[in-house]
């Protein structure tokens, strides 16, 4: 095998400082790395287990603020088609329209979330449970 090693030559220690760091990437690539003790794999592990979580956190973060942005079409779109007071105007009483308006938001609500409490319980998500209400 012939390899060339490239270094600055201003430096007297340069070339067997590289040949040196050269020798040790080879040994490493053919021996393997050394074996891990149960400490580093268990690190390894935990530093898996809280990147995998705290996507998921970001990720469920983000989809919940969809809930509270769906409800404001229906605002928007009340509001430019003037259906709202197309309503007054055809006798709907002011409680009942906005008794009708809160049920329908409370029921896309409780739908939405009674969702994400499927998810959390189904795929075990601890990063939110009953550990964490005394921390809100």
């Amino acid at each position: 095998m012939l390899f060339k090693i490239w270094y600055n030559n201003k430096g007297w220690p340069a070339s067997v400082g590289l040949l040196n760091v050269f020798n040790n990437a080879l040994l490493r690539a053919i021996n393997h790395p050394l074996p891990q003790i149960q400490v580093e794999l268990d690190n390894d592990t935990v530093e898996d287990v809280i990147t995998v979580e705290l996507i998921t956190v970001i990720c469920i973060i983000f989809a919940l603020a969809f809930i509270p942005a769906s409800f404001l079409v229906f605002l928007i779109d009340e509001h430019s088609t003037m259906s709202k007071h197309l309503q007054f105007i055809s006798g709907v009483k002011d409680i009942a329209y906005w008794s009708a308006n809160f049920l329908w938001d409370l029921i896309n609500y409780c739908v939405s979330i009674g969702c994400f409490i499927i998810i959390f319980v189904a795929f075990n998500i601890e990063s939110f449970g009953f550990a964490l209400i005394p921390l809100m």
